[in-house]
């Protein structure tokens, strides 16, 4: 397991924010954390794979793009998946301010969030403590970035409550086709609406079309069958209904930056060690549910 950390080892009595310790974990199957009664505010957003959350008796299972918040005063325990291991970026907070600020945005029982799917604030929040100034100077900064994180989570809250289960008839529709062919008429027509209502709605949902939902599925499912099946890159390709392993692979070396092959040779050797540091989100060329606002690039 690899991890990138930033420590503060020396706590400002008169700062009502202090970074106790934030930072990137390339975590694998063996990762678990617990606390029976927590002395800090933890808050993490899953880059890639999948884990287990358990906090005051109730189990939650974030995943790629979610973020979880492991409040001060609560007993909780999380791991990551054996066979799809996180990578998460995570800050471990004291003082009376993060869960003052928590509060006063009604998060403060909320521990699971989904489809968050804001990478870059949290990287923000991880390259401000990582600044050469004073540490309180750090801080400050911090504490601004942290209010940022937590406006944006009561903001994607807000509208997800608002949301019709339309959006959610779209996303269970799609994860029922990862291994098959959709088009966004067909899709589109599954809740009977038009194909840009249903494209709108489901980025308003989720953050991203449907086609980079979609993708992003099929890539997920493409590393598992990598990790525990035998079978060819192109019998995975095919499978996942893409007609040129060409094309696939460079699909998935452009989205993950490595090949197939090479990700298979590499996770098994190591325990399943998972390698994808940097994912980037809405990839490759568009064979599928293109966006009808976006021009449509070359065929292949």
């Amino acid at each position: 397991m690899k991890e990138e950390l930033r420590f503060f080892y020396a706590e400002v009595p008169s700062s009502p924010f202090f970074v106790e310790l934030t930072g990137i974990s390339y975590c694998d199957g063996s990762y678990y954390c617990e606390r029976d009664e927590s002395d800090v505010t933890v808050v993490e957003y899953i880059v890639r794979g999948r884990g287990t959350v358990q906090c005051d008796g109730e189990r939650f299972t974030p995943e790629e793009g979610d973020v979880y918040i492991l409040h001060q005063g609560s007993r909780h325990a999380y791991s990551s998946d054996a066979d799809d291991p996180w990578i998460k970026i995570f800050c471990n907070l004291k003082g009376n301010l993060a869960e003052d600020l928590l509060r006063a945005y009604g998060l403060q029982d909320t521990v699971l969030v989904r489809g968050f799917w804001n990478e870059q604030i949290f990287r923000d929040f991880y390259t401000l403590s990582c600044l050469k100034e004073p540490q309180e100077k750090i801080f400050q900064r911090c504490a601004l970035k942290f209010h940022e994180i937590v406006s944006a989570l009561y903001t994607l809250q807000s509208e997800a409550s608002s949301l019709p289960d339309e959006a959610q008839q779209l996303r269970d529709y799609l994860d029922d086709r990862v291994f098959g062919r959709v088009t966004i008429d067909e899709l589109a027509a599954s809740i009977f609406r038009s194909p840009d209502y249903a494209i709108k709605l489901f980025r308003k949902a989720y953050g991203q079309t449907p086609y980079a939902y979609l993708l992003r599925q099929k890539m997920q499912a493409a590393e598992n069958l990598l990790r525990t099946t035998q079978l060819p890159c192109y019998e995975i390709a095919r499978k996942l209904q893409f007609e040129d392993p060409h094309y696939f692979s460079n699909l998935f070396k452009r989205q993950h930056g490595i090949s197939p092959r090479q990700y298979r040779n590499a996770v098994r050797p190591q325990g399943r060690r998972s390698l994808l540091e940097d994912p980037t989100g809405d990839t490759g060329r568009r064979q599928r549910l293109p966006d009808p606002k976006e021009p449509a690039p070359p065929g292949p």
